[in-house]
């Protein structure tokens, strides 16, 4: 069984720093946004500027369009012009920025390398050429480079792969299943993906269901919680609100003068444990 991620299922989502946009594909365990051991996401790279630092973790990008872009890497100090459609490996505790030339889009696979073994083969066809190969590991997954191909898992029915959808082999580890590609009337590019477990211990809890990649709905979020430095705020501006109230309210009957918790007989007594006891 395989589940197929469209393109326009992707969310978008932008950068702090305003150089581009991510859209990712899938995590896993998918409902562990800061606490995955795989991701595959698609940015759109519009400027350069710094990488994120993802500790603990390698990954592969793959440079889909534009003119190639050159990885600068400070520690350990190296430079890698990046080419087109040709994965490239580096660790994610390496300090990188990108240098941009022309916008482009990439596709990301992160991994934690304590975990997860990760492979990637890349397969060209010409048109209406057909290949066939095994899948093997975990994890596997294809990614459409584009412009499409027509895909098939063992006797199930074809799928077209459409320019950066994303396929999920969903069946049991265990069994290696037979993939069959063909291209259209253009020649078609796509990858291979296929991640093993180092312990076979650890699989137990991380194995994906096809119900795990169902498109979710899309958060609703108000103008200022878009705002980065506003949602940050917000904690303490409620809190702030709190505190202000608290103040001002009578808490227990008898004199205002010995049971309100008022702003001026806090702050000009110096009974600020008025705050929390009154």
């Amino acid at each position: 069984m395989f589940k197929i991620l469209r393109f326009d299922q992707y969310e978008v989502v932008p950068w702090k720093n305003g150089g581009g946009t991510t859209r990712p594909i899938l995590l896993v365990p998918p409902a562990s946004p800061f606490d995955y051991i795989l991701r595959l996401s698609l940015a759109d790279v519009e400027n350069s500027g710094p990488f994120s630092k993802f500790e603990g973790m390698d990954r592969v990008i793959i440079q889909l369009n534009g003119d190639p872009m050159t990885l600068l890497h400070y520690d350990p100090p190296q430079n890698h012009k990046l080419e087109r459609l040709k994965p490239y490996f580096f660790s994610g505790d390496w300090e990188t920025s990108g240098n941009v030339v022309t916008a482009s889009q990439d596709f990301n696979i992160i991994w934690r390398r304590d975990i997860l073994t990760v492979s990637v083969e890349r397969y060209d066809l010409q048109a209406y050429q057909q290949q066939s190969c095994p899948l093997t590991g975990d994890y596997r997954f294809v990614f459409s480079a584009g412009p499409g191909v027509d895909f098939s898992l063992n006797d199930l029915p074809v799928q077209r792969l459409g320019p950066f959808d994303t396929a999920i082999i969903t069946e049991s580890s265990s069994l290696t299943q037979q993939a069959t590609f063909k291209a259209g009337a253009s020649a078609a590019s796509f990858f291979v993906i296929t991640a093993k477990f180092k312990d076979a211990g650890k699989r137990r809890g991380y194995f994906p269901h096809p119900e795990d990649f169902k498109p979710g709905p899309k958060k609703q979020s108000s103008f200022l919680m878009r705002i980065p430095e506003f949602s940050y705020a917000l904690p303490a501006m409620i809190l702030g609100m709190v505190m202000l109230l608290i103040s001002v309210s009578v808490w227990q009957s008898g004199s205002a003068q010995s049971w309100s918790v008022s702003g001026q007989n806090v702050f000009s007594d110096k009974q600020y444990w008025r705050l929390f006891t009154a």
